[in-house]
């Protein structure tokens, strides 16, 4: 499955969350299967505040994984750092074809 993660983070606490991200490579490389391993599309900032916005700099990325609990390490391994929010997504083809598989 692939997510649309949203990520928010504080200025201040880059140096930490360079710290912690270089971990995360360092288990992908020994290929850990404590994170997500498929990162579709590099981290972006956002150049528009989201709604509700809790710090500094806004983000996203996209990762794809069938386990869950890729996502909740990935969450901890973070916190309290950086905000982190998931919303599983689908190819809108997948979808037609689901849509269609159930009209009957």
């Amino acid at each position: 499955m692939k997510y649309l993660a949203f990520i928010e983070r504080n200025v201040g606490d880059f140096e930490r969350l360079t710290e912690l991200w270089k971990q995360v490579q360092d288990e992908r490389e020994k290929r850990s299967d404590m994170f997500p391993k498929t990162l579709l599309f590099e981290p972006h900032t956002l150049q528009a505040d989201l709604p509700n916005k809790t710090r500094d700099l806004q983000g996203f990325f996209i990762f794809e994984t069938e386990d869950q609990s890729h996502l909740m390490n990935y969450v901890m391994h973070y916190a309290p750092y950086m905000n982190i929010r998931f919303i599983p997504i689908t190819e809108d083809r997948k979808t037609a074809e689901a849509w269609l598989g159930w009209e009957r």
